[in-house]
């Protein structure tokens, strides 16, 4: 009953059916059919005419062709078909198995067994079934059950500890139910008794991805027994507010996630190796869930987390002020109430207050992960990790007058030139102390790390509002601290004392030098801008300077030492740190407002200057150069003119104006005794009257020649006088004399004579030594007479003198005695010559020859223009 064929299947060595007797001469179904049933089979089988086959399940390897199993004639009955090679007819025996209630139960697969079991707990022994296995251990609560080598039931929740094998090796029949299969050696046919372990207030949140830094920090290996439940009650016993199954052999806890970001879901589906029915995780990838747990909800006003930063032996937050039970909230008030900025929980037991954080460098939340002992949910810090907060707690950094100033461009010559690199203390508030402390107007924050101090901002101009927003405060992470190179510019409150100080103006910084540059001493100790100027204002002087903060001087000149840049005077004033005065060797120079006096002078304009001097005497005067002190000058040497030139030279001179006046604008070069004032140009006079006039004398027939060369031999013979010689008094003794001409040479010799130019005439500007006897006028120079016509005339006119006219002549001669007198050449003097030799006619020729004759005419009359082109030697004023 219930022998029925099920149809032609494959084999191979490892046999679909696994019982296998060599029946050869007695193989017949019916003897096959015996032999399996005998053996309590549900199926049995026949394979190459020979052989039966017997087992409880069949198919493993597929269906063959009907044809492939009527190859073989059996040996038993020659007229019967019985399989082929590798090929079993198969039938069933009409046994079948018992039949138990097994609701839920799920077979999983064959896996195998070690001495320490896979399934630790024995639920039974000795005539075992399936159904009787599934029984025992499900009434003693376990997930899962295993029947072993036919005769062994085994429980336990998790299972696969030692891997899983083929079918195969789980064919040994139930001593219970041969119809069945209970295992095999150390081998668990293993099933589901539809149990599920609790795993209450669980929600999956996703798949997420991890690395080696991993998601979820506290990573266990559970092996066989991982499952959510076990990883549910695995991380929710630690206090972990989230869990996770990844590879489908690990438990993931953590009190954060996604911190590498969510993957597609089609990623988590690696099969659990504590339940091959369920999925858990997949490579580098967490199916994360709720524990359920919560982090205590607790009301802290202003806390805000910062992030996680590296601590050392010097402490970033200097104060400990609690160990042990910390949590977040209890280490925010114990901070709070000490008015503490910033508190950090260190390696899970340990809270650090202060008002500066970051000073080694922040590190990733990663690193933060050490659970509180007082709270397990939350985070609190890590080993030398500091999971950092700020309070609430707000430093003042407000006091009268503090206000944002700017954006302002600095350089490597600061604008503000105290530079402190505060680092991790780097917030405004610490900058508005620090500065403030030290007396400065203003403070900076610069790149984030730096405070910069100084009484004056803005020399290098003003910059964009963002280039200030692109550094953090490393002090506060919540702040902005400036830019590379660039100040955002606050004032402190502090303001400078109150002084009056009418007339007072800046000049800039000089150079001082042990020659004092400024030489007077005006004060020292407690010195303010405003005191100096007082003090050097009552003693008359037109320029003051503060140097080094403390030291005062005076004077009437400056610049001596040359000009240096502003940020070279900025020491604080000892008596006004809000103000500076002057630098080492250096004075910050102010002008009093008291000018020198300079009555009586008239700007006469801008002229041209060259090598030979417009006006003659030139005076480097240096860091002297004034108008008053060139006046001074010039007037205490008799000058009547005198000249400002490239801000640091006095010229003086009887006479200006050589070659020729120029723009105004060509004048401007700053004086260097007063950089207020202009004082000519590079080769440019700025001319002045110094109001000394020339003694009006009336001195009739009066003419200035020229300038002409002397020598030894003398161009006029006749000294006569020596000493405090002036023009007039030449004049006089030489007209006295009848000469004609006369000559002032070297400021205090007059030389007359009746001829001159001998040796030539040269420039005025040779002719420029003061006259001894008034200083006013020139009189020559050195082996250069000043020549002058006395008015006087030699009589050239007797009885029958009379013009003839002008005639030609040649090397023949047409008057043949011909004589050079050279300078001596006038018509008195030929008219002399010529008749002391009895001659009736005497002539003038090319300026410095006297020629004599009887007769006239010889080579004709030429045109009267042609007797009027040179000059008499002797008479500039005539023509020969």
């Amino acid at each position: 009953a219930g022998v029925k064929y099920v149809g032609c299947f494959k084999d191979n060595r490892y046999r679909d059916l696994p019982v296998v007797y060599t029946a050869n001469y007695k193989t017949t179904k019916a003897y096959c059919f015996r032999y399996c049933r005998a053996k309590g089979y549900r199926y049995f089988g026949l394979q190459n005419g020979n052989a039966c086959t017997c087992g409880n399940t069949v198919g493993r390897y597929g269906k063959a062709k009907s044809k492939d199993c009527a190859r073989s004639t059996c040996k038993g009955d020659k007229r019967s078909k019985c399989g082929g090679p590798w090929r079993n007819s198969v039938f069933t025996t009409g046994l079948k198995p018992k039949s138990f209630k097994t609701p839920g139960m799920s077979h999983i697969g064959c896996f195998v067994d070690g001495r320490r079991r896979d399934l630790p707990t024995v639920g039974g022994k000795g005539s075992i079934t399936v159904g009787r296995c599934y029984g025992l251990c499900k009434k003693k609560g376990f997930r899962f059950f295993g029947v072993q080598i036919g005769k062994q039931c085994w429980c336990g929740n998790h299972y696969g500890r030692y891997g899983r094998r083929d079918k195969r090796e789980c064919r040994y029949q139930c001593r219970g139910d041969k119809t069945t299969y209970c295992g095999g050696s150390w081998r668990n046919d293993v099933y589901a008794t539809g149990l599920e372990e609790h795993a209450s207030g669980v929600t999956l949140l996703g798949c997420f991805r991890d690395n080696s830094k991993r998601d979820l920090p506290l990573v266990h290996g559970a092996g066989h027994r991982t499952t959510k439940a076990y990883c549910l009650k695995y991380c929710k016993s630690r206090g972990y507010r989230y869990f996770g199954l990844q590879a489908g052999s690990a438990c993931t806890c953590g009190n954060k996630y996604g911190s590498f970001g969510r993957v597609n879901a089609k990623q988590c589906r690696t099969r659990c190796r504590g339940d091959k029915r369920r999925t858990c995780g997949g490579s580098w990838r967490n199916s994360v869930y709720s524990t359920g747990i919560g982090s205590k909800p607790v009301r802290l006003p202003g806390l805000k987390h910062l992030g996680c930063y590296l601590d050392k032996s010097s402490r970033d937050l200097r104060k400990l002020v609690l160990s042990g039970s910390v949590t977040v909230p209890k280490c925010y008030k114990a901070c709070k109430a000490r008015k503490y900025r910033f508190f950090g929980v260190q390696n899970g037991y340990q809270c650090w207050c202060g008002n500066h954080y970051g000073r080694y460098r922040i590190r990733s939340n990663l690193e933060c992960r050490v659970q509180c002992r007082g709270d397990k949910s939350t985070y609190c810090g890590g080993a030398w990790r500091n999971n950092v907060y700020a309070t609430g707690v707000v430093v003042a950094s407000k006091a009268a007058g503090v206000k944002y100033v700017g954006c302002f461009k600095d350089n490597r010559y600061r604008d503000l030139p105290v530079v402190y690199t505060a680092n991790y203390k780097t917030t405004k508030a610490y900058c508005f102390r620090y500065c403030r402390a030290k007396g400065y107007r203003y403070f900076g924050l610069q790149n984030g790390n730096a405070c910069t101090c100084g009484n004056t901002v803005g020399r290098y101009g003003k910059a964009k509002s963002k280039d200030c927003a692109r550094s953090t405060c490393k002090g506060d992470k919540r702040s902005k601290c400036g830019g590379p190179w660039r100040n955002s510019v606050f004032t402190t409150g502090l303001k400078p004392k109150s002084f009056k100080t009418p007339g007072m103006s800046h000049i800039g910084c000089f150079v001082d030098g042990r020659r004092r540059d400024l030489p007077t001493v005006g004060g020292k100790g407690s010195i303010t801008v405003g005191r100096c100027y007082g003090l050097c204002k009552k003693k008359g002087f037109r320029f003051f300077g503060v140097q080094i903060g403390k030291q005062c001087w005076c004077g009437n000149h400056y610049g001596r030492y040359g000009r240096r840049d502003k940020r070279e005077c900025r020491y604080q004033c000892r008596g006004d740190k809000t103000t500076y005065c002057g630098g080492s060797w250096r004075n910050d120079v102010y002008a009093t407002g008291l000018e020198e006096h300079a009555s009586g002078v008239t700007l006469l304009g801008c002229f041209r200057d060259n090598s030979k001097r417009d006006l003659p005497l030139v005076h480097g005067a240096g860091h002297r150069t004034t108008k008053a002190y060139c006046l001074k000058y010039c007037k205490s040497r008799g000058y009547r003119y005198f000249g400002l030139q490239a801000g640091s030279a006095c010229t003086c001179g009887n006479k200006y104006g050589s070659f020729g006046r120029v723009n105004a604008k060509q004048c401007r070069t700053r004086c260097r005794g007063d950089k207020r004032r202009t004082c000519g140009g590079s080769w440019r006079n700025s001319v002045y009257s110094t109001g000394i006039g020339s003694k009006p004398v009336r001195l009739p027939g009066l003419k200035h020649l020229g300038c002409y060369l002397d020598k030894s031999s003398r161009d006029l013979r006749k000294l006569v006088l020596s000493g405090s010689v002036t023009v007039p008094k030449c004049y006089k003794a030489c007209k006295a004399r009848k000469y004609r001409f006369f000559g002032v040479q070297n400021g205090y010799q007059c030389w007359c004579g009746n001829h001159y130019g001998r040796y030539r005439i040269r420039s005025n500007l040779e002719c420029r030594v003061q006259c001894r006897g008034d200083k006013s006028t020139y009189c020559g120079g050195a082996w250069r007479n000043n020549v002058y016509a006395t008015g006087v005339v030699v009589a050239s006119k007797a009885a029958g003198v009379k013009y003839v006219g002008c005639f030609k002549d040649n090397r023949y001669r047409d008057l043949p005695v011909v004589y050079t007198a050279n300078y001596k050449t006038t018509k008195a003097y030929c008219f002399r010559y010529c008749r002391a030799k009895g001659y009736r006619y005497f002539g003038l020729q090319n300026g410095n020859a006297c020629t004599c004759g009887n007769t006239v005419g010889r080579y004709g009359k030429a045109k009267s223009k042609d007797c009027a082109r040179s000059t008499c030697k002797g008479d500039k004023r005539s023509k020969c």
